[in-house]
Protein backbone atom coordinates (compact mmCIF):
# COMPACT_ATOMS: atom_id res chain seq x y z
CA UNK A 1 0.00 0.00 0.00
CA UNK A 2 1.72 3.63 -0.89
CA UNK A 3 2.63 5.92 1.41
CA UNK A 4 -0.45 8.98 2.06
CA UNK A 5 2.46 11.35 0.81
CA UNK A 6 3.17 9.08 -2.44
CA UNK A 7 -0.48 8.98 -3.53
CA UNK A 8 -0.71 11.04 -6.82
CA UNK A 9 2.78 11.83 -7.33
CA UNK A 10 6.19 9.15 -8.28
CA UNK A 11 8.17 8.09 -5.65
CA UNK A 12 11.06 10.08 -6.95
CA UNK A 13 8.98 12.81 -6.53
CA UNK A 14 7.92 11.93 -3.16
CA UNK A 15 11.09 11.13 -1.54
CA UNK A 16 12.58 14.73 -3.16
CA UNK A 17 9.78 16.21 -1.00
CA UNK A 18 10.14 14.35 2.41
CA UNK A 19 13.73 14.85 1.95
CA UNK A 20 13.67 18.44 1.29
CA UNK A 21 16.51 18.55 -1.79
CA UNK A 22 16.45 21.45 -3.89
CA UNK A 23 16.14 19.72 -6.77
CA UNK A 24 13.61 19.45 -10.05
CA UNK A 25 11.29 17.01 -11.20
CA UNK A 26 9.50 16.41 -14.26
CA UNK A 27 9.45 20.35 -14.45
CA UNK A 28 8.60 21.01 -10.83
CA UNK A 29 11.38 22.58 -8.01
CA UNK A 30 11.43 21.92 -4.77
CA UNK A 31 12.98 24.00 -2.42
CA UNK A 32 15.19 23.00 0.49
CA UNK A 33 13.53 23.30 3.70
CA UNK A 34 14.52 24.85 6.78
CA UNK A 35 14.39 22.79 10.16
CA UNK A 36 13.32 25.57 12.30
CA UNK A 37 13.85 24.81 16.42
CA UNK A 38 13.80 26.20 19.74
CA UNK A 39 15.97 25.29 22.90
CA UNK A 40 15.95 25.99 26.27
CA UNK A 41 19.30 25.49 28.03
CA UNK A 42 22.23 27.32 29.57
CA UNK A 43 25.48 29.08 28.23
CA UNK A 44 28.01 26.34 27.83
CA UNK A 45 30.38 30.08 27.45
CA UNK A 46 30.28 33.38 27.52
CA UNK A 47 28.64 34.66 23.40
CA UNK A 48 31.95 36.21 21.94
CA UNK A 49 31.35 39.38 19.60
CA UNK A 50 32.82 38.92 16.18
CA UNK A 51 32.63 40.83 12.92
CA UNK A 52 32.71 39.78 9.29
CA UNK A 53 34.70 41.15 7.06
CA UNK A 54 31.83 43.89 6.06
CA UNK A 55 31.70 44.24 9.56
CA UNK A 56 28.53 42.65 10.22
CA UNK A 57 28.27 41.72 13.92
CA UNK A 58 28.02 38.08 14.93
CA UNK A 59 28.17 35.83 18.36
CA UNK A 60 29.04 32.17 18.69
CA UNK A 61 28.13 30.72 21.68
CA UNK A 62 27.08 27.16 22.76
CA UNK A 63 23.66 26.05 24.61
CA UNK A 64 23.90 23.31 26.87
CA UNK A 65 20.26 21.86 27.19
CA UNK A 66 18.58 21.56 30.55
CA UNK A 67 17.49 17.58 30.08
CA UNK A 68 19.69 14.38 30.62
CA UNK A 69 21.60 13.66 28.88
CA UNK A 70 22.44 17.37 27.65
CA UNK A 71 22.58 18.05 24.32
CA UNK A 72 24.78 20.76 23.13
CA UNK A 73 24.16 23.43 20.40
CA UNK A 74 26.70 25.52 18.74
CA UNK A 75 24.75 28.28 18.39
CA UNK A 76 25.52 31.70 15.82
CA UNK A 77 23.25 34.91 15.77
CA UNK A 78 23.63 38.07 13.85
CA UNK A 79 22.98 41.35 13.79
CA UNK A 80 21.27 43.50 16.45
CA UNK A 81 21.01 40.15 18.13
CA UNK A 82 24.66 39.57 18.42
CA UNK A 83 25.21 43.01 19.46
CA UNK A 84 22.52 42.41 22.36
CA UNK A 85 23.42 39.13 23.64
CA UNK A 86 27.16 40.34 23.89
CA UNK A 87 26.24 42.31 26.22
CA UNK A 88 23.41 41.23 28.28
CA UNK A 89 24.28 37.08 28.39
CA UNK A 90 27.37 35.35 30.38
CA UNK A 91 28.19 31.96 31.54
CA UNK A 92 25.55 29.53 32.70
CA UNK A 93 22.91 31.99 32.02
CA UNK A 94 19.45 30.77 31.23
CA UNK A 95 18.65 31.07 27.72
CA UNK A 96 15.93 30.06 25.27
CA UNK A 97 17.20 30.00 21.07
CA UNK A 98 14.95 29.82 18.37
CA UNK A 99 16.52 29.42 14.79
CA UNK A 100 17.50 27.19 11.63
CA UNK A 101 19.47 24.57 12.33
CA UNK A 102 21.86 24.26 9.33
CA UNK A 103 25.60 23.57 8.62
CA UNK A 104 28.23 25.64 9.18
CA UNK A 105 32.09 25.81 10.92
CA UNK A 106 32.31 26.28 14.37
CA UNK A 107 35.38 26.57 16.47
CA UNK A 108 36.43 23.71 19.65
CA UNK A 109 37.93 24.92 22.98
CA UNK A 110 41.64 24.35 21.24
CA UNK A 111 41.01 26.65 18.50
CA UNK A 112 40.90 24.28 15.46
CA UNK A 113 37.97 25.12 12.79
CA UNK A 114 35.48 21.91 12.03
CA UNK A 115 31.78 21.89 10.22
CA UNK A 116 29.31 21.06 12.40
CA UNK A 117 25.48 21.44 12.84
CA UNK A 118 25.05 25.16 13.92
CA UNK A 119 21.51 26.96 14.98
CA UNK A 120 21.25 30.13 13.34
CA UNK A 121 19.66 31.88 15.99
CA UNK A 122 16.36 34.06 14.63
CA UNK A 123 15.68 34.96 18.37
CA UNK A 124 18.21 34.64 21.82
CA UNK A 125 17.45 36.14 25.22
CA UNK A 126 17.01 35.20 28.28
CA UNK A 127 14.88 31.89 29.67
CA UNK A 128 12.30 33.35 31.94
CA UNK A 129 11.26 29.79 33.79
CA UNK A 130 14.66 29.74 34.83
CA UNK A 131 15.70 33.49 35.53
CA UNK A 132 14.33 37.01 35.90
CA UNK A 133 15.52 40.00 34.39
CA UNK A 134 14.90 44.01 33.46
CA UNK A 135 14.65 44.54 29.94
CA UNK A 136 16.25 47.90 28.79
CA UNK A 137 15.86 49.61 25.59
CA UNK A 138 18.78 49.65 23.06
CA UNK A 139 20.86 52.32 23.56
CA UNK A 140 20.69 54.53 20.45
CA UNK A 141 22.81 57.24 18.92
CA UNK A 142 20.60 59.66 18.65
CA UNK A 143 19.85 59.66 22.34
CA UNK A 144 23.51 59.64 22.51
CA UNK A 145 23.51 63.18 21.15
CA UNK A 146 20.49 64.85 22.75
CA UNK A 147 21.69 63.50 26.34
CA UNK A 148 24.65 65.27 25.64
CA UNK A 149 23.35 68.70 25.37
CA UNK A 150 21.24 69.25 27.56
Amino acid sequence: MPSACSVGVSATTARLRRSGCGESVGGTAYRRRHVLIAISGRLDWDPALVFEPDETPFVRCRVKTHHEPAVVYNVEARGDAADNAAVSLLWEHPVLVHGRLGRGTVVDDDGTEREDLVLYASALGPDLTHASVKVLRPWKEEQATLDSED
